[in-house]
C-alpha cells in the first residue's frame, strides 16, 4: 500500500474520531505530513507551506489562514504517522550493532538519531 493511500485511509480515522470534516487545506497538509514520516522523514513542520500558498491570493487574511490550517494538518498528519507503525518500519533491519538507519532516498543511507 502507498504511503499516500494509508495517508488518506488515517485522515478518514482522524475525521471519524474528532467529528467533524476539516478543510482541504488541512486535508492536504495531513496527506503531506503523513507521506513525509512514512517515507522516512522526521515530521518536522517546514517553516513555510508549498507552493500553492505563496501567490497573491495567498496574501489575504482568507489566505493566511489557508496556510494555517495546511501547517495544522502537516502536525496532525506526522503525528499520526508516528503514532502507527509504519514509521518503525523506515529503517533497515540489522542485527543490533550500532544505529539503524533511515532509507529515504537513493543514495547511502544515513544513521537514525
Amino acid at each position: 500500500m502507498s504511503a499516500k493511500h494509508r495517508a488518506g485511509q488515517a485522515f478518514g480515522e482522524y475525521v471519524e474520531a474528532c467529528g467533524h470534516h476539516p478543510t482541504h487545506d488541512f486535508h492536504a497538509g495531513f496527506v503531506d505530513g503523513y507521506v513525509d514520516v512514512a517515507q522516512g522523514g522526521s515530521g518536522v513542520v517546514p517553516p513555510i507551506p508549498p507552493e500553492a500558498y505563496w501567490g497573491a491570493a495567498s496574501r489575504t487574511p482568507t489566505g493566511h489562514q489557508r496556510a494555517q490550517d495546511w501547517f495544522a494538518g502537516y502536525s496532525a498528519g506526522a503525528e499520526a504517522a508516528l503514532s502507527s507503525c509504519c514509521a518503525a518500519y523506515n529503517r533497515v533491519p540489522h542485527r543490533g550493532i550500532g544505529p539503524a538507519v533511515h532509507v529515504t532516498s537513493p543514495g547511502p543511507p544515513h544513521p537514525a538519531y
